[in-house]
């Protein structure tokens, strides 16, 4: 005891002294052993690696600064959606900030737009700048520029779903639906040629007409309500039957797909053609449903559509454009049963904990 009281100043000293000794003697051990790491690495012969007090201070900031998360690189938790990169030998880091590992060479990339934390398909920063909730994964379903869409079908489509002018080509989701069917009487009365072309002085009624109408209509030309007839042409012909001449001359009239031969003489000049009126509708967008016929016209996304021919299964379609003279034809099916449920409304489900004030207890499921 006495030795420590007359020395105990020197001890002290000499402690702390081995000490230090023995801190620097560590710290050049560590930096040894990290930098034959990096000699032993691909690129380690171009870089130096030093772990001083500003890098330290940098991981301190960077693993209090943010939650950790599991990489879908290294399968292991890491304090941000970046790669972490370690060396094998020491399990010491990489710094957070390097753009380039130092032990492997590879490139770290920012996978920051790559985070969706609701998993809804789309990123959380997109979900952000659009003012909707990246921990919900329902709101995706709801349309926030009211086209009809939602934002989950129009983000993956590549339109922006908070402009009610960019989404889906509307064409592609028209659907044919209820098809009316009538006929129109044709009676030809008389035909004449006139320089290199006929004529032929035609009488026509549409259903629930009366009187109908009486015209002289010149080959090649279109007639109708809707000039959706055309007088196509007219063949003269004249056959012996019986040591007689048999007039068989006809005309050909054609409305879409359907044509009517009508002739100059006997029962066969008179004749029909039947009508179809279509219902056409979208089962995805904007509400919207129009009847149309052969050669009406219908607008969608500011495009005019002519209507070609209407069938009970199918209405043929052709893109209205003037510099284009026999624009692709578009076929309009009926729905599928899928896109009729998805047209039905949905019916809300009643939280069966919901009581509402006033409700009688019989309807509270109180007895």
């Amino acid at each position: 005891m006495d030795f420590l009281k007359k020395h105990g100043e020197k001890v002290l000293f000499i402690l702390l002294l081995a000490g230090l000794v023995a801190s620097v003697l560590l710290a050049m051990n560590a930096k040894s052993n990290l930098q034959s790491g990096v000699n032993r690495s691909p690129n380690g012969g171009a870089v130096e690696m030093t772990m001083d007090l500003e890098t330290l201070q940098g991981y301190i900031a960077h693993l209090s600064g943010e939650s950790t998360r599991m990489d879908i690189i290294t399968n292991a938790f890491t304090p941000s959606v970046r790669v972490v990169c370690m060396n094998p030998d020491d399990n010491t880091l990489i710094s957070p900030d390097a753009k380039i590992c130092p032990y492997c060479g590879w490139e770290q990339k920012d996978r920051t737009n790559e985070l969706d934390t609701d998993q809804d398909g789309i990123p959380d920063y997109k979900e952000l700048a659009w003012g909707m909730n990246p921990n919900d994964p329902n709101d995706v379903l709801l349309d926030q520029d009211n086209d009809g869409f939602n934002t989950l079908t129009e983000y993956q489509a590549g339109f922006d779903p908070m402009d009610p002018n960019s989404h889906l080509p509307l064409i592609d989701f028209v659907r044919l639906g209820e098809v009316v069917e009538s006929s129109i009487e044709f009676d030809l009365r008389g035909i004449a040629k006139l320089g290199d072309k006929h004529t032929m002085q035609l009488h026509w009624k549409y259903p629930n007409e009366e009187r109908g109408h009486t015209e002289y209509i010149k080959e090649g030309a279109r007639f109708g309500r809707n000039q959706e007839f055309i007088f196509e042409s007219y063949t003269p012909k004249r056959t012996l039957k019986n040591g007689k001449y048999v007039d068989e001359s006809k005309g050909l009239i054609r409305m879409g797909g359907r044509q009517l031969e009508i002739y100059r003489e006997g029962s066969g000049s008179k004749g029909k053609i039947t009508e179809s009126t279509a219902t056409l509708m979208l089962v995805q967008g904007p509400e919207w449903e129009q009847e149309v016929k052969v050669n009406d016209t219908i607008e969608l996304d500011k495009k005019s559509y002519i209507i070609v021919d209407i069938n009970r299964q199918t209405v043929v379609l052709k893109s209205d454009v003037a510099d284009t003279d026999s624009p692709e034809s578009i076929k309009i099916q009926k729905p599928t049963p899928e896109e009729l449920d998805a047209l039905k409304p949905v019916e809300p489900e009643m939280n069966p904990n919901f009581i509402e004030e006033g409700m009688p207890l019989d309807m509270q499921g109180i007895f």
